[in-house]
């Protein structure tokens, strides 16, 4: 039914992509491709909408090298003084960062990022958290990282080999892992460019000073997604927790809290107290990226270190939000009440009202939110059967699904999903982008968790 990784065929199937995930500005990216290497060129408003591009290219299936050469413009001038002081704040406000550690400097819109925290993740946290500030042009992550004890060579292989494993995009099969003198380096074959980052960052566990992941080679699947197969999702309740518990602990979100972890037939159970939102939403997301994971039950507790007032509250979401590039433009309606947010109003797009909740889920204080935000589309009505075939096409081209794995029928704008899914990951991806290609809504009858079935 569809073209296979033809430059053309791939070409069409990203600027697809990004016209159909909300964002406004696709139309000033150039998009060149040649035997699978992408090049982008063009301009963005934010350095996450530049990551953000860099993702929804690397989801693409047939994609093999990406060379992103996008320039970020912002739309609105502001001064050097004004990015920073938004930028100490967002560290502040966000209970995950450690803004007592770390230095900022803005010159000519380009924030330079120093200091030292306890590992690599939290460093790309860090510079995730800054890069959320209007106005930046480009950051120089300069923060460092120190080990509190050197480990011998081989263990940080085998651990680094043992996250592989247990990770459900990941094929740790086809991986080879060296490491030298605390370098990882890893080779072999991988499905897609979503994968090999993926993999690279699976290697930076403690001990390791640098990762190199030039020896994947992407050779995209036709048949089969980059997903494990089904016999390989077979795991012991007991590996399975243990697997969770060690990916917790690579995760500055969720490490302090350490919260409950019990398994069984495949179902997790998360119990105990994280003090903050987003990290509740990050444990959940974790277990539900480990082998074995067929469903998980969330009943963890948000108990914010620091207590404060609705009012408080709502006031910091009020201006996290408003130094949040594409989102300070909507009039969103805040309210708080025991420390459940509620966002209400009218935003442009999927991708605006899951940007709001993300900004405002991992602002301090928040221990709830309720979504309310509703997607605008008075302009831009489509057809049943043209939303039928939008959605088939990025179906088709995602690279976390098989092809043709799910049926999709629209009816009076709403698409009706049937079919077989191993994660609700996978049920995730689908979800959205039914809704991101003019969906008015969604009914699923998708069967998740076969693997454990079968």
């Amino acid at each position: 039914m569809f073209e296979q990784f033809s430059d053309k065929a791939l070409t069409r199937a990203i600027r697809d992509e990004f016209q159909t995930d909300g964002l406004v500005f696709s139309k000033q990216i150039d998009i060149q491709t040649n035997g699978g290497t992408v090049h982008l060129s063009g301009s963005v408003p934010t350095l996450q909408a530049k990551e953000w591009i860099q993702a929804l290219t690397e989801a693409i299936r047939g994609v093999k090298v990406i060379e992103n050469q996008l320039k970020v413009r912002p739309d609105t001038f502001r001064s050097d003084g004004e990015i920073e002081r938004n930028i100490m704040a967002a560290l502040f406000f966000d209970p995950a960062t450690n803004l007592a550690s770390l230095a900022v400097k803005v010159k000519d819109g380009a924030a330079t990022l120093t200091g030292e925290v306890e590992s690599w993740q939290k460093k790309e946290l860090c510079a995730w958290v800054v890069k959320g500030v209007k106005g930046l042009r480009e950051i120089k992550n300069e923060i460092s990282f120190v080990y509190q004890q050197g480990r011998p060579d081989e263990e940080i292989a085998q651990e680094i080999k043992h996250r592989l494993e247990q990770d459900i995009w990941v094929d740790d099969a086809l991986i080879t892992v060296e490491v030298k003198a605390g370098q990882a380096t890893l080779s072999g074959l991988v499905s897609s460019v979503a994968d090999q980052s993926r993999a690279g960052d699976k290697a930076w566990v403690e001990g390791v000073s640098k990762v190199d992941t030039h020896g994947l080679i992407v050779e995209p699947r036709t048949q089969k997604a980059m997903l494990r197969e089904s016999n390989d999702m077979l795991k012991s309740d007991e590996v399975v927790q243990r697997a969770i518990v060690d990916a917790f602990f690579y995760d500055p979100r969720i490490q302090v809290a350490m919260p409950g972890v019990q398994v069984k037939g495949g179902q997790v159970v998360l119990t105990g107290a994280v003090d903050n939102l987003k990290a509740r939403q990050a444990a959940e997301q974790t277990a539900l990226n480990t082998i074995g994971v067929s469903r998980v039950e969330n009943y963890l507790q948000v108990r914010p270190a620091d207590r404060l007032n609705d009012h408080d509250v709502a006031q910091n979401v009020r201006q996290a939000l408003l130094w949040s590039p594409n989102v300070d433009r909507h009039p969103i309606v805040i309210s708080c009440r025991e420390g459940l947010i509620r966002l209400d109003g009218s935003v442009s797009s999927h991708y605006v009202k899951a940007q709001a909740e993300d900004v405002a889920s991992r602002t301090r204080g928040v221990v709830g939110i309720k979504n309310n935000l509703t997607i605008d589309q008075r302009s831009r009505w489509l057809a049943d059967e043209t939303v039928r075939q939008a959605i088939e096409c990025r179906l088709h081209w995602s690279a976390f699904l098989e092809p043709d794995q799910i049926t999709v029928t629209v009816k009076e704008g709403k698409a009706i999903l049937s079919g077989e899914l191993d994660t609700w990951s996978q049920h995730e991806t689908v979800v959205m982008k039914a809704l991101t290609s003019g969906a008015k809504g969604v009914v699923s009858h998708i069967n998740v968790g076969k693997a454990r079935k079968s």
